[in-house]
């Protein structure tokens, strides 16, 4: 027997190979925000369970994350290039993250991070997380700014597909 011919895609085919392509755009943005919202989740229940009123910076973080995260879902049936929500919630996260930084070498360390003990290795712990979290946010904010711009690699593919 004869291997059928292989047939061309349909139109339907193409558009939804397109809509996924530029769906997944936002792949690596999708994967960081989930990983904040589980940072965030756990720092809450750090300061919840120490009985730290702080518990309510990261639950604001995760309040304001929701919204990204819808806007991240509606990417799929209406593209868009800008996703304003997404940006806000990282600039807010870059925001938290540098208070923590500038947190550790004040008196208010053991105020803000009641779970640790107040010596120098907790301290250099906690700037080097949040200055690589601030790294990742920072990255996807020049990711976010490429793809409003069209300058990414995957919207060239998309182009050439």
């Amino acid at each position: 027997m004869s291997q059928p011919a292989t047939q061309p895609l349909t139109t339907e085919q193409q558009q939804n190979t397109l809509k996924i392509m530029r769906y997944n755009r936002f792949l690596l943005i999708r994967y960081v925000c989930s990983f904040l919202f589980f940072i965030n989740l756990y720092a809450s229940l750090f300061y919840f369970m120490n009985r730290s009123s702080l518990f309510v910076i990261p639950l604001i973080l995760i309040l304001a994350q929701l919204p990204a995260i819808w806007e991240q879902i509606k990417l799929y049936s209406t593209p868009t290039s800008h996703v304003t929500l997404t940006k806000r919630f990282l600039i807010l996260q870059t925001i938290i993250l540098l208070g923590a930084c500038i947190t550790c070498v004040t008196p208010l360390f053991s105020l803000s991070f009641p779970f640790l003990t107040a010596i120098f290795t907790s301290r250099l712990m906690i700037v080097i997380s949040s200055l690589c979290l601030i790294g990742i946010c920072l990255g996807m904010l020049i990711r976010l700014k490429k793809i409003s711009r069209r300058e990414d690699k995957q919207f060239k593919r998309i182009q050439h597909y």
